[in-house]
């Protein structure tokens, strides 16, 4: 095949080697042997030329006028390379080492002789496909080779522009019909390479090279006809596979972007289109010109004829944009724009800038050329005004920009947007149904930016799509109920982390915010599942569409539509997905501008909606709706109580809601308490105000049994106290408490109101009991008149509600919780420690050993003293007791003996006005004060019907019993409460038991003379009987179990605080024997029985436990040395014998134990 380069015809044949020189007579000057050895020996040495002549050019190319050098040298230097580049037989190494050096050459030259530079364009392709200058053979051609051979075209087709501007434009142009098909075979092995090639480096060299091959081409209709093979090649391969690197991807995405801005620019629009002209001279003159134009494409018709019929060789006819060119070759151009488009969805955020960059380019130089094409790249450009990378997002909204000024009146870009936008909208709840995540994702992110470009210019489109579509986005966001575990969730952040804290509002852009939360110690919210859409990013999406809805939009018709679907008025349960997206929109209502826009009329709009909708969801009947079966069971309780009758769904065999109606509710009260929180972030100290309405039904969510709703409560609450000034850097509790606190008088005041129709409002109680447990015991002082109310529900419900009353009792429970009382746990028996007593310092249990604990405070001080003596002695030290006589034993005894009648008497007991005095001081403090009151009308529901009453009543007992520690009426209400509670050890129920015994041991510790004889009358016969009716070889989790064990731990209190001897002891010995054994009871049971049994050795009954002991252990020889030998009857060993080998072990050390205890007490 010839290629026509002008006068001159170049072939691949003429590019032969060198002839040899002949001599005078034509005749070779040497033979054919001669010569073959000599060309052997000249390719051998070939290589090492070349690579003596690389640094060569290198040094001198480094050279002050280096380039002119090499300028000069090119056409000797070349006459080798291209001796080498055609033999066949040469090395790859030498044919890499000789493209090394053409490639530095061509760098580095200006000037070039124009016939080398044609032998190199046609013979630097044969080389790349079969590595060298002529036809393909089978040797494999290296990548390296490929790859010099590639950047050779590069730098060839680089100095083609430079010997262009240096005079041989007419010569080096390579858009001249002559150069045409040896550019595109150059085209067509570099797209090869592409293609089949797998090095990186060489894929992308090769689209570089194509690309600066369309740069230096000067005329686009020669680049016309090399469009369809670059771009369905350049398409395939950058499509193909997903995981592509993006440098390829980069620079495939500049090269398309190139060649269609170069063959599609509006600068050859007017002639390819035609003038767009209007008016009815421009109409007459293109007439006039119509009829001219017949005459010339007659003219021109016969000329072509002409010369056809001449027939002279020639240069193929060049191809010529016209308008039917267009029209054939747009419709494919969208299809490849819509397949290249495809990698807008990569993860790398350089190919999405690139993108950003061949979107904006082509809207700019082709939008009216490709105009069929603009919604396509428009919406490619729109998909990162939100992107998750600043520098992608950045450069979208700056090519916006440029974009909005420079385009002409060709292409309107706002009512493109608006075109694209509604159609978007129309489509969108069938794309979000029937969609991945993926393309959920970009769904969501199109919209987000046509949002933020469009601005207030969309508040029509929205109204006109909205009004159709409300419905079908609702229900898109449906929750997922079916399952408990889907509400019962891990907890997420909430989207309230997105708010400012430095005093500005919700950011509304999209923009990768500060994700710390401040002030409000890392509120949560719980998380929640959509039916259709499922993955994070998709959600944080959606959420910020709804926000710039309510940034842009028409906030009082959005909302208003909201409220129709939340107040029922709508067909279909959308109150869950209306109250999502009111939250949403709210915070975008409430969005701080920072795009220029004025922030001050858009939150004087936003306060008075905002108000509004606090108050109204203040009283919804969301929160009040029953969460579970057990408030379901109460509410339908009450009201057939109080005659009223509520409609509630029913799905279940006996009438109860289904549990997807209950987690539905769920998820509503806690969107409901969500948007509350974000009422309170936009209004800041405006919405304290609010609380006297808000803080109510927020405090009723926090005590409710179910952990979402709770946990939603409690962050609204904390968001609602920074909001409002309430700020405690170390507790957010505090802010809360506080917050309380200050609006208390509103908290009671609404609780004081809704008690007296309680049947209405059975949620006061847990109201209190958030209320006291967020306050703390600062709230205790606005209670009077509270405790009276209460207790006068719990005498008026008490035989007709059993829930009801437990919640009122609970309440006070709390609130007796939160007084200031004592610690009654009873102190634990260890080893005393001689540095624990001083000569003031009074014995107590902790440092007397167990044996000296039923002795008096005096015998208990003069052991310590005396051991302290002996140890003082050991360790050579002074010690405070020295005397050993009788008479100074004497003489201590008579001085604690008076000095403990001073104390009781006083110094001024005989002063008129000591009584006055000693009633001072001893006068009740307000939390005693309403203690005393439930000690003295809670008394009489220990023996009320119901075991959850007896229960409830005998716990609140106990706590107000504490509460009364240092005042005069303690032990007579001890006196009052001993019956009432003793009575109660023989209940039905194990958990009455259990509290019945925790408040005997509350007794006991705190009036310890008074219960000391009456727990051998009254409790042990209690516990014995107890005991022996419990099967404690069944299951072991059940409640009387736990119930037993919890006792005997109390029970084991009890005896350390009041020893028992005797029958007393022997009896409680023969029957915590028998739960020693841990192969029966298990070890948790078997250790509180092992550590009752120690608490009686430790108070005088080691006999007891000693002898019931060796009687159940079978063992019939004396514990001790000196001791007669004895003989258990028959009967009585049978009876308290068991074979275990752990039951032995246990009876062992407790035969050990109360041994060495009797040694002690009984030693003469």
């Amino acid at each position: 095949m010839a290629y026509d380069f002008g006068p001159a015809k170049v072939t691949p044949t003429s590019i032969s080697s060198l002839s040899t020189h002949t001599n005078g007579n034509g005749a070779g000057a040497l033979s054919g042997s001669v010569q073959d050895e000599r060309q052997r020996v000249f390719l051998q040495l070939k290589p090492t030329c070349v690579a003596l002549l690389s640094p060569s050019l290198e040094t001198i190319s480094d050279a002050p006028n280096g380039r002119t050098i090499l300028s000069a040298l090119a056409h000797y230097v070349s006459f080798p390379i291209l001796s080498l580049l055609k033999s066949p037989i040469a090395s790859s190494v030498a044919v890499e080492k000789a493209l090394c050096i053409l490639c530095l050459l061509l760098q580095k030259c200006d000037t070039f002789p124009v016939s080398v530079f044609r032998e190199f364009l046609v013979g630097l392709p044969l080389a790349i496909s079969n590595g060298y200058f002529g036809k393909p053979t089978n040797k494999r051609v290296p990548e390296e080779c490929k790859l010099v051979g590639v950047e050779c075209v590069l730098a060839l087709v680089g100095l083609s522009r430079r010997l262009a501007e240096n005079g041989h434009e007419n010569e080096i142009d390579l858009a001249l019909p002559a150069y045409q098909p040896v550019i595109a075979h150059t085209i067509a092995v570099l797209l090869e390479t592409l293609e089949k090639e797998r090095g990186l480096e060489l894929r992308i060299v090769s689209l570089t090279a194509v690309n600066t091959t369309i740069d230096v081409i000067r005329d686009a209709d020669v680049l016309a006809r090399f469009l369809p093979g670059i771009s369905s090649n350049a398409i395939k391969v950058l499509t193909q596979d997903d995981k592509e690197n993006h440098k390829l991807l980069v620079a495939g995405i500049e090269m398309m972007q190139n060649l269609l801005g170069r063959v599609f620019d509006d600068a050859d629009a007017d002639r390819i289109l035609g003038k767009r002209e209007t008016g009815w001279g421009s109409l007459m003159g293109k007439g006039q010109g119509a009829d001219s134009a017949k005459t010339v494409e007659g003219a021109a018709y016969r000329t072509v004829n002409t010369s056809s019929d001449a027939r002279r060789p020639g240069p193929p006819a060049p191809l010529k944009r016209d308008k039917s060119w267009h029209t054939a070759t747009l419709p494919r151009v969208g299809q490849t724009l819509r397949i290249l488009l495809q990698l807008r969805h990569h993860t790398h955020w350089k190919v999405r800038l690139a993108l950003v960059e061949f979107s904006s380019s082509l809207i700019i130089r082709c939008c009216r050329m490709l105009n069929p094409s603009m919604p396509t790249l428009v919406d490619t450009l729109v998909l990162y005004v939100d992107d998750e990378y600043p520098a992608v997002a950045s450069a979208c909204a700056q090519k916006t920009v440029i974009i909005s000024s420079a385009v002409g009146p060709d292409f309107e870009l706002t009512a493109t947007l608006k075109e694209n936008f509604h159609s978007l909208l129309l489509s969108l709840p069938r794309i979000l149904t029937k969609s991945n995540d993926s393309q959920q994702l970009e769904t969501f992110s199109r919209v987000n930016g046509y949002l933020i470009l469009l601005k207030e210019q969309m508040v029509v489109t929205l109204n006109t799509c909205f009004d159709k579509l409300f419905g079908g986005l609702l229900g898109v966001l449906t929750f997922d109920t079916s399952d408990v575990k889907v509400v019962e969730d891990r907890m997420i952040g909430g989207r309230l982390d997105d708010l400012r804290q430095d005093g500005r509002r919700v950011g509304g852009e999209g923009r990768d915010r500060d994700r710390s939360t401040g002030g409000y110690h890392s509120v949560r919210f719980p998380r929640r599942r959509f039916l259709h859409v499922h993955e994070d990013r998709v959600i944080k999406a959606l959420c910020q569409m709804w926000r710039l809805v309510g940034r842009y939009g028409d906030k009082m018709h959005i909302v208003d539509r909201l409220m129709s679907y939340v107040r029922e008025n709508q067909p279909g349960d959308f109150e869950a997905p209306a109250l999502f997206v009111l939250n949403e929109v709210l915070l975008g209502a409430g969005a701080d501008s920072e795009g220029g826009l004025g922030n001050e009329g858009r939150m004087t709009f936003s306060v008075p909606l905002v108000n509004s909708l606090v108050r109204e969801f203040s009283r919804s009947a969301i929160l009040q709706a029953p969460t579970n079966s057990e408030d379901f069971a109460q509410s339908e309780e009450m009201q057939k109580s109080s005659g009223l009758q509520r409609a509630v769904v029913r799905s279940g065999d006996d009438g109860t809601p289904s549990i997807s109606f209950f987690n539905l509710t769920i998820v509503k009260a806690s969107l409901l308490l969500e948007t509350l929180a974000s009422a309170a972030q936009i209004l800041g100290r405006s919405f304290a105000p609010l609380l006297v309405d808000a803080l109510y039904p927020m405090l009723e969510k926090l005590g409710s049994a179910n952990r979402m709703v709770s946990d939603s409560a409690m962050a609204a609450l904390k968001v609602a106290a920074y909001s409002c000034g309430y700020i405690d850097e170390t507790d957010p509790v505090k802010e809360v408490g506080r917050m309380v606190l200050d609006n208390v008088d509103y908290v009671v005041n609404v609780i004081s109101r809704r008690m007296r129709s309680i049947e209405m409002n059975p949620k006061v109680p847990v109201v209190l009991i958030a209320a006291t447990r967020v306050a703390g015991r600062d709230i205790v002082q606005y209670m009077d008149d509270t405790v009276e109310e209460i207790l006068d529900a719990v005498d008026e419900w008490h035989t007709r509600s059993e829930q009801l009353v437990s919640e009122l009792l609970r309440a006070l429970s709390a609130l007796v919780e939160v007084m200031p009382s004592i610690d009654t746990d009873a102190p634990r028996l260890r080893a005393p420690s001689p540095d624990d007593i001083g000569p003031n310092h009074p014995a107590s249990s902790d440092d007397v050993p167990p044996m000296f604990l039923h002795c008096s405070p005096e015998i208990q001080k003069f052991y310590l003293l005396n051991r302290r003596k002996g140890e003082a002695e050991t360790s050579g030290t002074d010690a405070e007791f020295t005397g050993t006589s009788i008479d100074e034993i004497k003489d201590f005894f008579q001085a604690e003996h008076s000095k403990k009648k001073e104390d009781l008497e006083g110094p001024d007991s005989d002063h008129p006005m000591a009584s006055e005095s000693e009633e001072k001081e001893i006068s009740l403090t307000q939390s005693q004060t309403l203690a005393l009151k439930i000690l003295t009308k809670a008394t009489h529901f220990t023996s009320g019907p119901s075991p959850h009453l007896r229960a409830h009543t005998v716990r609140l007992l106990r706590m107000a019993l504490s509460v009364l520690v240092g005042t005069k009426e303690l032990m007579p209400q001890i006196h009052v409460m001993w019956p009432l509670i003793t009575v109660r050890l023989g209940d039905s129920e194990a958990w009455v038991v259990e509290e019945a015994m925790e408040a005997v041991r509350v007794c006991c510790v705190l009036g310890t003379d008074f219960t000391r004889q009456r727990v051998a009358k009254d409790v042990v016969p209690r516990v014995v009987s107890f005991v022996r009716k419990l099967d404690v070889g069944g299951v072991k989790e059940r409640r009387q179990y736990r119930s037993l064990v919890k006792m005997l731990k109390a029970f084991g209190d009890i005896v350390s605080s009041v020893p028992i001897s005797g029958r007393d002891a022997r009896a409680v010995a023969d029957v915590v024997l028998e739960l020693v054994d841990e192969d029966v009871v298990g070890k948790e049971l078997a250790g509180c029985a092992e550590r009752v049994l120690d608490a009686v050795i430790y108070t005088g009954g080691g006999d007891a436990v000693w002898l019931a002991a060796w009687v159940a252990s079978g063992a019939v020889t004396p514990a001790r040395d000196g001791l007669p030998r004895l003989r258990v009857p028959k009967w009585l060993h049978a009876k308290g014998r068991k074979e275990g080998q752990r039951r032995q072990e246990a009876l062992g050390r407790l035969l050990e134990r109360s041994a060495t205890s009797s040694a002690v007490i009984h030693k003469p």
